[in-house]
């Protein structure tokens, strides 16, 4: 079978051109290697000229370097066409770099949906603070105002609690 099946021919040529694979065009899908197989696929995908594209796990099969390089591809192209596209992921990274909007799930509903800015500094709940990015933990008690842990007292507007954990990101902390 070749690279792309028969569509129109222009807009198999223009899809070609915009993926970067068309000097791979009378190759069969044997002989790509993961990356071009993946531009092969985004290809086929566009010929057809969408209005939104549902890409799931697009580059799960790829290595890290390849990876990197074909999720900034693919963000370039879908926003040069105007391409709306639900990309579904379980890095993290590629969703906070290329999402306008991200949606995190849990348990098959939405734990929350925001620009990835909100999700990753604004998280909804404890779930979504850990699930995204890396996160810094001190246990602790909570009481009178005050979160009182191993490293001393910090005055929190809060409700008392016997057991409670302050979360920050890294790049909040500073060393005084």
């Amino acid at each position: 079978m070749d690279v792309v099946d028969a569509s129109a021919n222009g807009s198999r040529k223009v899809a070609l051109a915009l993926c970067r694979i068309a000097e791979l065009a009378d190759r069969r899908i044997d002989q790509l290697s993961g990356g071009q197989r993946q531009r092969v696929a985004l290809a086929r995908a566009l010929a057809a000229r969408p209005r939104a594209l549902l890409l799931d796990e697009p580059l799960t099969a790829l290595d890290a370097s390849l990876r990197d390089h074909l999720r900034g591809e693919i963000d370039a192209l879908l926003r040069r066409l105007g391409i709306t596209a639900v990309y579904v992921t379980h890095d993290q990274a590629e969703a906070m770099t290329i999402a306008d909007r991200v949606v995190v799930m849990r348990k098959g509903g939405i734990a929350q949906s925001g620009s990835p800015q909100e999700i990753y500094f604004r998280p909804a709940d404890r779930f979504v603070a850990e699930f995204v990015g890396l996160m810094n933990r001190i246990d602790g008690r909570l009481q009178g105002g005050v979160f009182d842990g191993p490293a001393g007292r910090l005055p929190l507007p809060a409700a008392d609690r016997p057991d409670a954990a302050l979360f920050f990101r890294p790049e909040a902390a500073r060393i005084l």
